[in-house]
């Protein structure tokens, strides 16, 4: 009895190191197979008619386009991917993720991995498409558009590129291009007023937007009681010791005929990036002039104050003297009464696709003349309205040439150009 009690027992501690060596041996294996880094995103394609689950994605390791392949695939019908790799989630230096797709080029914001990350999102777009659109807009108050010297500023941020533009819109009016196929995010602000929406978002773009508007709003002012500020106990605050400048907003346009002081605001000596902005100084205040509007602020010659530098579009550079800044203006044109001295020409949107097969009229505008830039565009005129052809569909509109509107001339993307002459666009169809 005292031997089978002896077996008994050895067969117990048996099993009880069998059943040790399974607790210990079973979470190794699985976190070797949990250790692959799997890579994911979403493919965006932009124009033609390509099928994005065709498109290959693959996936290299290194900082060099010609590293190891270290997995590939293709997306879904959604096009969301997620692809296992060979290299575990830490044990890799970088990862480049690359699209391809033929008829399609690269555009991808960011396509690089690395330690710690798993995700890249891809943007292919068609060849022989537009890789930027216009986005435009206005803001209005009250019902009505914004006299020209209110200048809201105008934020367009691109999460993907981390980048963001501010622009000034004067009078209400703004238009930026951005990167197909991107996320834009739109953001007016003015001291002293609210905007309805406060942002406007656009998930992907995929053609030009000009819908992008904003109602601006004047807040309440409250007032308070200002606070009389305590005499700081520092030494006497002189050009040596302090560690600032005087920017001075002049009334007049050059250093030779200054005007008077606008405004003035103490900044940082020797100032760089977005430091010292026209935002966080002047912002939209803008001085008046009799028979002239107000155009741009122009700033003196860092190296040499005597004489006009560079026009301010947001950042202002300083050193470690005292910097004037002097006010543009614009003569304001009275309005010409008489046929003749129309300073206006018509744009005749055609149905037809060539001057020598020119359809009808489907829309015409009245347009400034000799116009360049942003004076006259798609945006301000025929907007998203397009002719209808059976058995087609709208393309694209073309202008007659300039100097010879006997023959087309070029696409139209956003701006148009005139001369003194009524001009005729004409529609593209495929």
């Amino acid at each position: 009895m005292e031997k089978e009690m002896k077996n008994f027992r050895k067969i117990l501690a048996m099993m009880a190191a069998f059943c040790m060596l399974l607790s210990i041996s079973t979470p190794i294996t699985a976190k070797a197979a949990e250790g692959k880094l799997v890579v994911e995103g979403n493919v965006t394609l932009s124009g033609g008619n390509g099928n994005i689950e065709d498109v290959l994605i693959t996936i290299k390791h290194g900082y060099m386009t010609d590293g190891p392949v270290v997995g590939t695939g293709h997306p879904d019908a959604n096009g969301h991917y997620s692809i296992e790799t060979t290299v575990s989630s830490y044990g890799f230096l970088a990862l480049i993720v690359k699209p391809e797709l033929a008829g399609y080029d690269n555009y991808s914001p960011s396509s690089n991995i690395y330690p710690g990350q798993n995700s890249a999102d891809l943007l292919l777009i068609a060849n022989g498409t537009p890789t930027t659109f216009s986005v435009s807009g206005a803001i209005t108050m009250n019902g009505a558009a914004l006299p020209y010297d209110l200048c809201p500023i105008v934020n367009f941020e691109v999460p993907a590129t981390s980048g963001h533009k501010e622009l000034q819109a004067c009078g209400g009016n703004f238009n930026c291009n951005g990167l197909a196929g991107n996320k834009v995010i739109i953001t007016p602000h003015l001291e002293g007023y609210s905007f309805t929406p406060e942002s406007i978002t656009i998930e992907k773009i995929d053609r030009s937007y000009n819908d992008a508007n904003f109602v601006m709003t004047k807040n309440e002012v409250i007032t308070e009681t200002p606070e009389i500020p305590e005499t700081p106990e520092t030494p006497e605050n002189n050009e040596s010791t302090k560690n600032t400048v005087t920017l001075y907003f002049m009334t007049g346009s050059s250093p030779s005929e200054p005007g008077e002081v606008f405004e003035q605001f103490e900044v940082a000596k020797n100032s760089r990036g977005n430091t010292t902005t026209l935002a966080k100084t002047i912002k939209s205040r803008v001085p008046s002039k009799d028979g002239y509007k107000f155009n741009y602020w122009q700033e003196a010659k860092l190296s040499d104050p005597s004489v006009l530098g560079n026009q301010l579009y947001t950042v202002i550079w300083t050193n470690d003297t005292d910097q004037y800044i002097y006010a543009q203006y614009t003569k304001v044109e009275e309005p010409e009464t008489s046929e003749s001295n129309d300073n206006t020409v018509t744009l005749y949107f055609m149905t037809g696709s060539s001057p020598s097969d020119p359809g009808e009229v489907f829309e015409h505008f009245k347009v400034a003349k000799n116009s360049r830039g942003n004076t006259t565009t798609l945006a301000k005129t025929i907007k998203s309205s397009v002719p209808s052809k059976d058995g087609y569909t709208f393309n694209y509109w073309q202008e007659a040439k300039l100097s010879d509107p006997s023959v087309l001339g070029n696409r139209l993307y956003t701006v148009i150009w005139t001369n003194d002459t009524d001009q005729y666009i004409y529609a593209q169809y495929k």
